[in-house]
């Protein structure tokens, strides 16, 4: 019975039909090695074996056994001058032999185990009882004892020992595997086993935490590599990823890139400063435009009210209503052909910023939007250079000055719009179209109609013909 040899080679019964052991074999020592180094996560371990059945067999990956633990005597040698049979009344009380020494019990306490085997198998065989059975005599003389017989009762032997591990051997003649962890630590030069509550580490590059990605290093082994940051819009929600997962389009990574978020969404709201400054204007507009159409209303007959240039006398309602019906329809007709052809619609644009949605009016043909304003521009240049013409006329409402005026405000404010509208990002887009709309009918209703309200409601008496048609 050893109590020292872990070769698994040994374990080989058409060999070895009568070898046992009280250590384990080191079949199960390399699988216990490889449980440890998985269970604690190493990954930067150093594989040492040596040129022999012992290691061919079993490779040591960590160190175990005499290479972490002071050498013990492979076995008990003494020297007898002749043979002499145990009475049963010897004591190893005055015996001086490493196995005594308890400062280091792991072989102490497999020759112990071995020793108790042999003694439950013999008992077994000489009294035809296992221990703390009712036997009084022996069923079997010394003498008749033989090597083959106490073979058999090892293979039976199975008892708990004081220490409470149950001793017993399996069909190969091998206990039970298990092993002390022991945790070696270089402590003033010294070599120490001691207790650590924090795991030792073993690895080449420690795990990569949430929100970066491995990156191999050239020439190293594939433990060995560097943790990158995911990339923005990226994401790595568990530790050691490989890659790195980019968000949905709705959604952009966090700060830490382990999660991903969804985007603010903007567009121009009524409740932030800017929408609300551009809806009371709007009110404002539209409450003078109502208050003049009343005021022209009430004094519909009055002078102010009628066109004053003598050139207008050539353009009756009819002619006017004909140029005025005619130009709109063209704008109509264009509008009809964009709104069935390709209409605008509501559109989220993901190209002004990473972290936000903005949401506008996409107007689904440019060529349409273009074409609509630039229609309109025609028509203000035309204004602009009849009005001109006509700027010098001598009635003092000469309505050509306040057109031409006008005008100028009109044009000004639609060709600064365009670049101001093709560069402003998100909802200023939209805050640019509105402010070039309320400039522009602005300036329309404040250089034709306001003087003709001031004259109406502030100085009525220069609403008369004769002031009128005066010459200046």
């Amino acid at each position: 019975v050893s109590y020292y040899s872990t070769c698994a080679c040994l374990s080989d019964k058409t060999k070895y039909p009568t070898f046992f052991r009280t250590i384990p074999s080191d079949y199960y020592q390399a699988k216990a090695l490889a449980a440890l180094v998985k269970h604690f996560g190493w990954q930067w371990i150093g594989a040492i074996q040596s040129d022999n059945d012992y290691n061919i067999t079993g490779i040591q990956w960590i160190g175990t056994d005499s290479w972490i633990t002071p050498p013990v005597s492979d076995g008990l040698s003494v020297t007898q001058t002749k043979t002499k049979i145990c009475t049963g009344n010897e004591s190893l009380m005055n015996f001086q032999h490493v196995f005594f020494n308890v400062s280091q019990l792991r072989g102490s306490y497999t020759v112990y185990k071995a020793v108790y085997a042999v003694a439950h198998a013999l008992h077994h065989l000489v009294f035809c009882e296992p221990v703390g059975g009712k036997a009084v005599r022996p069923c079997l003389n010394i003498s008749e004892i033989k090597p083959i017989k106490v073979t058999d009762h090892l293979h039976k032997v199975n008892f708990t020992n004081h220490f409470g591990d149950n001793v017993f051997f399996d069909e190969k003649g091998d206990p039970p595997a298990s092993y002390d962890i022991m945790n070696w630590q270089l402590i003033d030069g010294q070599a120490m086993t001691t207790f650590f509550s924090q795991v030792p580490k073993s690895v080449c590059s420690n795990v990569c935490p949430v929100g970066t990605r491995k990156s191999q290093i050239k020439g190293k082994p594939i433990c060995c590599f560097d943790c990158i940051p995911c990339a923005d819009g990226a994401i790595a929600n568990s530790t050691g990823s490989t890659d790195c997962t980019f968000c949905p389009k709705e959604y952009w990574s966090n700060e830490n890139k382990d999660r991903c978020i969804l985007k603010t969404i903007e567009f121009l709201s009524y409740h932030e400063p800017l929408g609300t400054t551009i809806t009371v204007v709007s009110l404002i507009g539209a409450s003078l435009s109502l208050a003049t159409m009343f005021v022209f209303i009430r004094y519909k007959y009055t002078p102010a009210t009628i066109p004053g240039s003598t050139v207008a006398g050539k353009f009756g309602p009819a002619q006017q209503r004909i140029i005025v019906g005619s130009c709109t329809l063209i704008q109509i007709m264009i509008c009809v052909v964009w709104l069935t052809l390709n209409p605008p619609f509501p559109d989220m644009v993901f190209r002004y910023s990473n972290t936000k949605i903005v949401l506008e009016c996409n107007t689904g043909s440019d060529v349409a939007f273009y074409a609509v304003l630039g229609y309109i521009g025609i028509l203000a240049v035309v204004c602009l250079v009849l009005a001109f013409l006509a700027r010098k006329l001598p009635d003092n409402f000469n309505e050509a000055k306040f057109i031409t005026f006008s005008m100028l405000i009109f044009c000004a404010v639609w060709i600064t719009f365009i670049p101001a509208y093709v560069s402003s990002p998100g909802k200023f887009t939209v805050a640019v179209e509105i402010f070039a709309i309320l400039s522009s009918a602005f300036g329309l209703l404040l250089s034709i109609f306001a003087p003709k309200c001031y004259i109406i409601l502030i100085k009525p008496e220069k609403n008369t013909r004769k002031h009128v048609m005066g010459k200046i």
